[in-house]
């Protein structure tokens, strides 16, 4: 698709600050930036959109008893199911965008 990582936001944690990746990020023209450790407030909307995958996923396992080790691919279709329907901020589909 030709899709690439523009900015990468995590939290603190030491490895992801070191020198070696840094540098790596800079190399790929990627910005980084850093959030508070355990603060929800701070990625709402990620772990809103985390959340109603999840949900989504776990609908289609109970209603079609697939067994729970199709756990994986049915995030997958949640995600890809998610992408593909129509959002009214954007206006069409984020896959669109």
């Amino acid at each position: 698709m030709g899709l690439t990582i523009q900015i990468l936001f995590s939290d603190n944690e030491p490895c992801l600050l070191k020198g070696e990746f840094q540098a790596m990020l800079a190399q790929c023209g990627i910005q980084h930036f850093t959030i508070q450790t355990y603060s929800s407030e701070m990625n709402s909307s990620a772990e809103n959109i985390i959340k109603h995958i999840v949900q989504r996923a776990s609908a289609m396992l109970y209603t079609t008893n697939i067994p729970e080790g199709f756990w994986p691919e049915t995030v997958k279709v949640s995600t890809y199911l998610k992408n593909r329907s129509p959002h009214k901020a954007i206006g069409m589909t984020p896959y669109e965008a």
